[in-house]
């Protein structure tokens, strides 16, 4: 589906329109107040934004073509709250909104904030979009630009305690990102001190991710592109920390570079040490995948050269080489497919070494020779045997030695890749 050209519009008109959209759409009553949203629609057609700003009763149909994904639960938020959902627009944040709040408004509704297919362009180098309630927020493929790609720039979002926050598909071109969270006016004398929720899901292009938020719950997952993730925690005494859980998908890209080694290496530490007393055994091994991949980049760094020693050199290459197969049998990865397609190309390989040293060998006796029953796979000259039957003996010493050796390369072939089929299954 083709995306829809995006309506021009300044960070200072757009909040501006959300604030009188608010206070339109509120009605007050005997018992406190509700909400009509068909209230601001003649506001809206004047503004030109009647396509722009709309209300949703539920979340499916928001997202283009398909039902747009939240999370892993795909409701969390649809059984009690409707979207007022802004979407196509390219949001103009001005310079000399740099040490201002941007978001300064605080809608008289239950709903959820929905910002879908927007661009947000400044030239800033810190911006900080302030939500000053506790409600529910998210960010749907949406595009975080900076005007000026040479410097350092953060975009930061805070929100209040308790909220529900989701970014899913958003592309932010290298910069960094910061998620905070802060008492709201109700909040003040309450033990509650950070989000109720945060969920990234399948974000690309961020530079230096920093979760201060202390979130009750956490997730990665969809393939989020971070370049450095950093995981703040509410005190500096672990005593008084927030007791939290989170889920890290087995597929993110966090630090694909390796320039951040060490400080993921003590993160990941952490983190496992949290999951393990959960007993969560998934993130576990997800993060046992991640600190494979760390140790691996560690050893490659070390630049043992031979006039170091013969036994260190070799020690370090043997230590390459063990991760390098580790990785390449799907421990890093979580890869069955890897070991079955050597296992097969092997096999099939190693069936045509008769090809060379045995006159006559056809493409049937190829296929019948591959095909084999199961429990003769092991006994490669046997096979060969059943089909030549008496000119088997014929054969030379030469080629008989050749196709023995064959036999013995294919057996352990076979049982070195099962082994690693095996793991990736089990993993």
């Amino acid at each position: 589906m083709r995306k829809r050209a995006r309506k021009n519009i300044s960070w200072f008109d757009l909040i501006r329109v959300l604030k009188e959209f608010s206070r339109l759409s509120y009605k007050k009553t005997d018992s406190g107040g509700s909400y009509d949203f068909d209230r601001a629609i003649p506001f809206l057609r004047r503004e030109g934004l009647d396509t722009n700003i709309i209300e949703q009763r539920r979340d499916t149909g928001i997202g283009e073509g398909s039902p747009l994904p939240l999370n892993s639960e795909k409701s969390i938020y649809s059984w009690r709250l409707n979207n007022v959902v802004v979407r196509n627009v390219s949001v103009d944040i001005e310079s000399r909104s740099k040490s201002e709040q941007l978001t300064e408004w605080k809608p008289d509704f239950a709903a959820m904030l929905h910002f879908e297919n927007c661009r947000f362009n400044s030239d800033s180098s810190m911006l900080a979009f302030v939500f000053p309630w506790s409600g529910a927020v998210r960010f749907y493929r949406n595009e975080f630009k900076d005007a000026d790609e040479s410097g350092i720039v953060y975009w930061v979002f805070n929100f209040g305690h308790g909220s529900q926050v989701t970014f899913v598909k958003n592309r932010f071109h290298s910069v960094n990102m910061q998620i905070q969270s802060h008492p709201v006016e109700e909040q003040i004398k309450t033990e509650l001190i950070g989000l109720n929720h945060l969920s990234l899901l399948g974000n690309k292009g961020i530079g230096d991710l920093q979760l201060y938020c202390h979130s009750e719950y956490y997730e990665l997952s969809g393939v989020n592109r971070i370049d450095r993730l950093e995981l703040g925690e509410p005190h500096s005494n672990n005593d008084n920390e927030r007791e939290f859980s989170f889920y890290f998908g087995p597929r993110e890209k966090i630090d694909p570079g390796f320039h951040h080694n060490r400080h993921h290496r003590k993160l990941f530490l952490s983190l496992r040490e949290r999951a393990s007393k959960k007993q969560d055994s998934q993130t576990v091994r997800t993060l046992d995948k991640w600190l494979d991949r760390i140790e691996y980049s560690l050893i490659k760094d070390q630049g043992i050269r031979l006039k170091d020693g013969i036994p260190v050199w070799l020690g370090y290459w043997q230590d390459r080489a063990v991760h390098a197969w580790r990785r390449y049998t799907s421990d890093f990865y979580r890869s069955w497919v890897r070991p079955l397609v050597m296992i097969v190309l092997g096999y099939l390989a190693l069936n045509a070494v008769p090809w060379f040293v045995v006159d006559g060998f056809t493409v049937s006796d190829y296929i019948s020779f591959s095909l084999r029953p199961i429990n003769k796979i092991p006994f490669y000259t046997d096979g060969l045997s059943d089909i030549y039957e008496s000119q088997y003996p014929c054969l030379s010493y030469y080629s008989k030695n050749v196709l023995s050796l064959a036999g013995i390369t294919q057996t352990l072939w076979l049982t070195v890749w099962g082994i690693a089929l095996r793991k990736a299954i089990a993993r």
